[in-house]
Formats: C-alpha cells, structure tokens, sequence
C-alpha cells in the first residue's frame, strides 16, 4: 500500500507535470530543424532531467521518427550525459554523433545480440555521421575538387553496399515502418542526395544524373509509404527532407541542358516522382499552415522548369517572378532552410544554364 501511494504521489509531483507539459509543447511546436538532419531541436535542461521514458518513446516516435529504432534506455543515458557534461543545447547534435562514431553500440546491446535490422539501420546512421564530417572538412579546405571526389565515391560505396542488404535485413511485416524495405531505400536516397548537394560545391552533369535518381526514387517511395500509412512520417522533419528532394528532383533539369540529358530525364517514374512531391507538399501545406510556403515554392519552381524541350530554352528563370520567389526564398531563410536549399534556389533563378558551361 505505502508502495502505491509513493508511485501515485510521483506521478501526479510537479516535476512529472513540467515532464508531460515540456513533451506536448516539443511535439506541438514545429521547432526550426531544417538544417539539423539528425536531431530535432532538444528541450530544455529541465525538462531532460524530467523527461521519463514512456515521454522519450513519444518524443522519438512523433517528432522524429528516424530515431525511433533506439533503445529508451539509451536516449536517456544519453541526453542524462549532455546534462552532465554541460553540453551546450545546440551542441547535442555534435555530441549524439560523436557518441555514435566513437562506440560500437550498434554490435551489442544489453550484453546480447541486437537483431539485423537495428545493427543496418544504425550502421547508415553512422555513414550519416561521416558525410556530415566530409561536408565539414571541405569547409575548411576550400572545397577542393579532388578531395572531394575521392571522398564522394567512398561513401557512395558505402551505401551502396548497404543498399544492397536491403532485401536481406528489412521486413514487410516488422511493427517498425523504419524497418520496412520503402523506409529503408527512402533513407538510402536521402543520404546520397546529401552526400552529393551541398552549398560548397555546384554539382556537375554526372553529380546531377545521380541526385536525379536518388531524389526521385526518395519522393516516389514516400508516396507509396503514405498511401498505405497516411499518419507514418507526418512530421515537420519530414516536410523538411521532402521539400529538399523536391527542390533537388527540379535543379537536376534546370542544371543540365537538353542536350546533356540521359533518357532518365524523361522516365515516367522520374515525371511521377514531380508529380508526388508537389502531392505530399500540397498535404503537408494542407495539414499546417506553416507549411504553405514550401508548397508554393516548389510550385512556382516547377511551373518554369525546363521539363522537356522545348520548355524554356533558355533555361532562364522569368523576371517578372523573380520578386515573387524571392519574397518566398527570405521566408524560407527566415525559418532557418539549410544554405544548400537555398543555393539551389538561388542558382535557379538567377544563373541560367548555358550548353557552353559544359565541355
């Protein structure tokens, strides 16, 4: 009895009340993630000392799912470890990849086996770490060519590798959408679109070939996930990844001339995969109005993209909607979109492709 009443006086303290308060507004508030592809903004010092683990699965699993595999032991041994060492708030992204670079928790856990589908899961999670290093180390080399090609197909190698388990390690059936083969090669495509774009390099016709592909198998997988599980992936997070392969999907055709273009360009699934990002932004715009903007945008893009010849030509984007898109482009800056995005965006609209760029 005096066990009972001790649980139903913890249960109803204060501190457990800010613990529930603190996840309800984490997952009701749409937190600027947009260039923090690994983490969604972390609460507050408080409520990390306060959070419970049931609070930790709901967190994880409603406000970003991609890290929903882990065990709720190791989230709470890990954020207790930020608190402890005083990591500064926008510093846990760094410390969570450290954590997962330096330790090889992903071959054991608890002392016993982890099954297949953790171990490849956090095994991409990892390669994540890498490219988000790679992308690091060419900031402070000045984005050299070389460096950058070697590096890039070493860790396309890498997920190559990983994608080509897919078969062998995912499930139909598993209760975890993240182990199903879609969620699997949807995760593979975005780390390649991740690896190849960014804003320190201006990708090449063959850099364009591949984002193409990965892009449009990404969005066409997403689709097909939502028309079974409408609810799997409605998070801002995923808005976010979805409105990147979309803007990525539409600068692979304003970045390569007619002439340069492989058959891929004019493939039903690569004009279906346009057709389902603006459907799943239109649905997200729909559900938040927040996300309305990242609707409009890849809209008013896609309507003067270059599709097929002879659409724009010129490959140049129209004056007289340039004050449009750029009101839109401060508004996404303003939320805090990653610079690739907006280097993308920028490109577009203001640096047309010529055939003469290219040998």
């Amino acid at each position: 009895m005096k066990r009972m009443q001790a649980i139903n006086a913890e249960r109803n303290s204060p501190s457990l009340a800010a613990s529930r308060d603190g996840v309800i507004t984490m997952i009701q508030t749409t937190s600027a993630t947009h260039d923090n592809t690994f983490l969604p903004n972390p609460p507050s010092d408080d409520d990390i000392g306060l959070l419970r683990r049931a609070d930790l699965a709901c967190y994880f699993q409603l406000v970003h799912p991609n890290w929903s595999f882990l065990d709720e032991n190791l989230l709470v041994e890990w954020f207790q470890a930020c608190v402890e060492q005083k990591v500064p708030s926008n510093n846990y992204q760094s410390y969570f990849v450290q954590m997962i670079w330096n330790q090889s928790i992903w071959l054991t856990f608890d002392g016993g086996l982890i099954d297949a589908n953790f171990e490849h899961l956090f095994t991409i999670r990892r390669t994540q770490s890498k490219i988000r290093r790679f992308w690091k180390q060419m900031r402070t080399l000045n984005g050299q060519s070389d460096y950058r090609i070697q590096n890039t197909h070493e860790i396309k190698a890498e997920l190559d590798q990983w994608k080509g388990m897919i078969p062998l390690i995912s499930s139909n059936t598993d209760k975890s959408t993240n182990c199903h083969p879609l969620s699997m090669l949807m995760l593979y495509n975005y780390c390649i679109c991740c690896l190849f774009q960014n804003e320190l390099a201006v990708p090449n016709i063959d850099d364009h070939a591949v984002l193409l592909t990965a892009a449009s198998e990404n969005a066409r997988c997403f689709r097909r996930i939502q028309e079974h599980r409408p609810m799997v992936y409605c998070t801002w997070t995923t808005l976010l990844e979805q409105f990147t392969v979309g803007i990525i999907l539409i600068s692979c055709f304003w970045g390569t001339p007619y002439i340069y273009r492989s058959t891929a360009f004019q493939a039903p699934d690569t004009l279906q995969a346009l057709e389902d990002c603006g459907s799943t932004l239109s649905r997200f715009a729909n559900r938040w109005k927040d996300a309305e903007v990242y609707y409009e945008t890849y809209t008013l893009l896609t309507s003067q993209t270059p599709i097929s010849f002879p659409d724009n030509s010129d490959f140049k984007f129209p004056d007289q909607l340039k004050p449009q898109i750029s009101g839109l482009t401060q508004t996404l800056e303003e939320r805090g979109v990653s610079m690739a995005v907006l280097a993308m965006i920028g490109r577009i609209i203001s640096s047309p492709t010529s055939t003469r760029e290219y040998p």
